[in-house]
């Protein structure tokens, strides 16, 4: 990053001298074919020639471009906390920076903030709260804390030119404040949709300007009165929507369960709200020998989903059908069952449905179809026994088929099925008796 900006200002200096070089030469042509002039007498003075000014222009430049390139903290850190409320006011001073600033704040001692420059994203340190946001002042939910002393760092974001933090602000909090929903009417149409490997964009209506609480933690972690006692979760006030939310740590690829409720002010807040959880689509099934694979399009965001099939026509909103099995599915949109666990020629019916958390699921999507076969069984050839002794045989055979699966059964000649043995080979055509 540092060599990206001395490149950068080295090149500007040297596009700088190339300039002025240039027109100190025509101005010395220009001067050099002018009409004679009478030298007068004068005081010694410092000679301003044409390179004397390249060099103070240069230099201006090269100033100007390590000022435009540099990355200030911020300075004057300042919250404001009223004991007993549920939120805190953060502001402070500089300009804003490219990517905006991050909020990391955590038990006073337990912040190593040249480890969090370094590296950001991994920063492992579970008791810390990081918040990434563009606007300033900036609320804080205190309520998320435990009561002791925290320190708190700003740090502005410039992108390729850096990080840069302000200096440790100590505050104390006291007390988890009274909450309530009274007149506080909640959002609606909340979405949230994947924005790289490990940021969400959220947007929900009314899109009014006004201030709205994001919370966000592990799936199947119930909102609660207990929800942020889990080191997992976090949480950001924010007015801006749509919001690109960021997640940092080494669990930040982790699949996580957002809600949203707007913030009216002092100790008020709506009720929670859960993403609208989208439909899957494109449902399509696939047979590989013994292997039926139902697949599916994801919606957006969902944590699993949930598979439902049985025979053709079925009732998916009957849920005392004993003809139909349901099961769920996590990470990847497909679900592969056995040839062997249906009846082989029936149609069936499936439908899947998008699990945003146990208690938000989509609609159905469906149905798709697929109707079980078994490729048929051919007869082995060529079958002889090979390196016999008094007490073994080698049995070969060849497959016609594309089996893998054989059973051999063998006796006393004349055979008698009755007295008959019979064993399974498996993998290569070849049994040793």
């Amino acid at each position: 990053m540092k060599q990206n900006f001395l490149k950068n200002s080295t090149t500007l200096f040297y596009l700088s001298a190339f300039r002025i070089g240039v027109f100190g030469v025509f101005a010395t042509l220009s001067k050099s074919k002018s009409s004679p002039s009478i030298s007068l007498p004068s005081k010694p003075q410092f000679p301003i020639t044409w390179r004397t000014a390249l060099v103070f222009f240069a230099f201006s430049i090269l100033f100007q471009s390590m000022k435009a390139q540099s990355c200030e903290a911020p300075t004057d850190i300042q919250i404001a906390y009223v004991n007993g409320m549920p939120t805190a006011e953060v502001n402070w001073e500089g300009d804003t920076p490219t990517n905006g600033w991050i909020l990391l704040y955590s038990m006073e001692g337990t912040i190593n903030i040249q480890e969090f420059l370094s590296d950001p994203q991994n920063y492992g340190n579970p008791e810390a709260n990081i918040e990434f946001f563009t606007e300033k002042p900036h609320l804080i939910y205190m309520n998320m804390l435990q009561p002791g002393p925290y320190e708190m760092y700003v740090i502005a974001d410039c992108g390729i030119n850096g990080m840069e933090a302000s200096e440790a602000i100590s505050f104390t909090m006291d007390g988890r404040g009274e909450e309530s929903s009274e007149g506080c009417e909640a959002p609606f149409n909340m979405t949230v949709v994947v924005s790289g490997e490990s940021a969400v964009d959220i947007s929900w209506e009314p899109n009014d300007g006004e201030y709205y609480h994001i919370a966000y933690g592990p799936v199947g972690l119930e909102m609660n009165e207990n929800y942020f006692d889990d080191p997992q979760t976090g949480s950001v006030i924010v007015s801006e929507n749509p919001f690109h939310l960021i997640f940092s740590g080494p669990e930040r690829f982790e699949p996580r369960s957002v809600f949203l409720r707007k913030f009216c002010g002092d100790n008020y807040f709506s009720e929670w709200v859960e993403p609208i959880c989208i439909e899957p689509s494109n449902l399509a099934s696939s047979q590989d020998i013994e292997d039926i694979t139902l697949t599916w399009t994801e919606g957006d965001y969902e944590s699993g989903w949930r598979v439902a099939y049985g025979p053709q026509g079925f009732d998916i909103n009957d849920p005392g059908n004993p003809d139909v099995t349901i099961v769920d599915v996590n990470n990847i949109p497909n679900y592969t069952l056995s040839v062997y666990d249906v009846e082989v020629g029936v149609t069936y019916d499936f439908y899947v449905r998008s699990k945003c958390s146990e208690q938000n699921l989509s609609g159905w999507s469906g149905p798709g179809t697929f109707t079980p076969i078994l490729a048929p069984c051919f007869a082995v050839t060529n079958t002889e026994a090979r390196h016999l002794t008094y007490r073994t045989a080698d049995i070969y055979w060849v497959p016609t088929g594309g089996e893998s699966t054989w059973t051999v059964t063998y006796g006393v000649s004349p055979l008698d099925p009755a007295d008959a043995i019979t064993v399974t080979a498996q993998g290569n055509p070849k049994l040793i008796l």
